[in-house]
């Protein structure tokens, strides 16, 4: 099984037979939509606003405030990092991203390291919805720092300018893997049995790529 990250089990668990296609197999190319293609030039503009000091385009300048609070903070002493890409072995030591001992990988869009607080940033263009990612986000960090004793993490929802937050302590590492190994374990399963099956759901109307699926229908 490749290294698991948070987008490849959400879309294992949205459907397994999906999985299989795109992320194994590899026969449907994911095609970008509006929605993506906006949220990857957002992720740039912010990325090389932060990390290099560059103006953000005008329909970004409203996130001004944003950026120039996590530069400022580098003139305080703070490591900050952009698109930070990490990743642990499965007896949840660091390792680096291409490692054949690479188990779990994550990419932090801005990650803030000030002594032992770490701030950990995601940007999100769509619609508000509840996510684990940044709790996952949370284990690997703790897992390549070790001086770090608290997380603090926030999903920055730049359509509806609003932000969910929550905060991670050194003691909570068991409960953050308690939560997904369960979930990975399904994953594995799934490798070791070669057994995908199929997940009907509203994606199935025209939304999923895979026309092949029994479940799939046309767009209504």
């Amino acid at each position: 099984m490749p290294p698991w990250s948070y987008s490849a089990l959400s879309d294992f668990e949205s459907c397994p037979k999906k999985y299989w296609e795109l992320r194994v197999k590899k026969r449907y190319p994911r095609e970008d939509t509006e929605a993506t293609i906006w949220g990857k030039e957002v992720h740039t503009a912010m990325e090389y606003r932060v990390k290099e000091g560059k103006a953000l385009p005008s329909w970004g300048t409203k996130w001004e405030n944003i950026a120039e609070k996590l530069v400022s903070q580098k003139h305080k002493g703070a490591q900050v990092l952009t698109e930070e890409q990490l990743a642990i072995s499965h007896d949840f030591q660091p390792t680096t991203w291409e490692s054949s001992t690479a188990w779990a990988r994550c990419i932090l869009d801005v990650v803030v390291i000030d002594g032992p607080v770490c701030t950990s940033i995601d940007w999100k263009t769509g619609k508000i919805k509840p996510s684990k990612q940044l709790e996952m986000s949370a284990g690997i960090i703790f897992c390549h720092n070790p001086k770090v004793e608290v997380v603090k993490t926030a999903f920055f929802w730049l359509k509806h300018n609003e932000v969910t937050r929550a905060e991670y302590q050194r003691k909570d590492i068991p409960k953050i893997w308690n939560e997904f190994l369960p979930r990975v374990k399904r994953l594995e399963l799934a490798y070791e049995n070669d057994k995908w099956l199929e997940k009907p759901s509203g994606l199935c109307s025209g939304y999923c790529p895979v026309k092949t699926c029994k479940f799939w229908k046309e767009k209504r």
